[in-house]
């Protein structure tokens, strides 16, 4: 488990993965308060302009916050790190991990990799931006052996060290246009679970993706 004793920790959302996250945090021995931009029980009325205020060792982000808007970057600004949920969440997991992007699909797929590792006879797990959040997972009384962990390009946005074990792509198109500036960025965003792999890493993706060359690829058509 990841030891944050000593440390302080901004968690920007009250929803349910922000929540997650701040309970994790505290398991992880550091003081932590949550923000949001709206009343919300458990958390403390902030602003852009108060953000600037308040310095701690790290700001955990919300994947519905915009990473780089004004309040997240008033908060990151006199800050140390800035993480998403799902990076602090990873580091306290000790299992296996499959990461599942693309802009269609998602869900049905989560399922059917957590059916698959469980008739295999392995514990496993649909979460992240499907289900239960990650944060909520580790901290289970039985931890999973393997994660099925569909990934937004929101939560994408915020890893640092994330690396998954085994990745799969399913498909890419135009989405969320109203948070990216362009087509391009959107697709950098969901590029970024490739950041970080080894490369031998089993990357499953749909043939004529186009992706870049990183660990070692397995293509599927219909």
């Amino acid at each position: 488990m990841l030891d944050l004793t000593g440390k302080t920790v901004a968690v920007l959302g009250a929803g349910r993965s922000g929540k997650a996250a701040a309970v994790l945090a505290a398991h992880c021995g550091a003081a932590v308060t949550i923000y949001d931009s709206r009343e919300s029980e458990g958390a403390v009325l902030a602003t852009p302009e108060s953000g600037k205020d308040i310095n701690v060792d790290l700001v955990i982000v919300s994947p519905g916050i915009e990473t780089l808007g004004e309040f997240v970057q008033s908060f990151a600004k006199g800050s140390g790190a800035l993480w998403g949920e799902v990076e602090l969440a990873w580091r306290c997991f000790s299992g296996h991990t499959i990461g599942i992007t693309g802009t269609n699909g998602k869900t049905t797929t989560t399922e059917l990799v957590r059916d698959l590792v469980e008739a295999n006879g392995r514990s496993c797990v649909a979460c992240g931006n499907y289900g239960v959040p990650l944060s909520e997972v580790v901290l289970y009384n039985e931890v999973p052996e393997v994660i099925s962990l569909e990934l937004s390009s929101f939560q994408l946005e915020t890893i640092v060290d994330f690396k998954p074990d085994a990745v799969i792509w399913l498909n890419f198109s135009p989405d969320h246009m109203d948070r990216y500036t362009s087509v391009e960025e959107y697709r950098e965003a969901k590029l970024r679970i490739l950041e970080n792999i080894s490369a031998d890493t089993p990357v499953v993706v749909r043939a004529g993706e186009g992706l870049p060359e990183k660990g070692r690829v397995i293509t599927f058509s219909s």
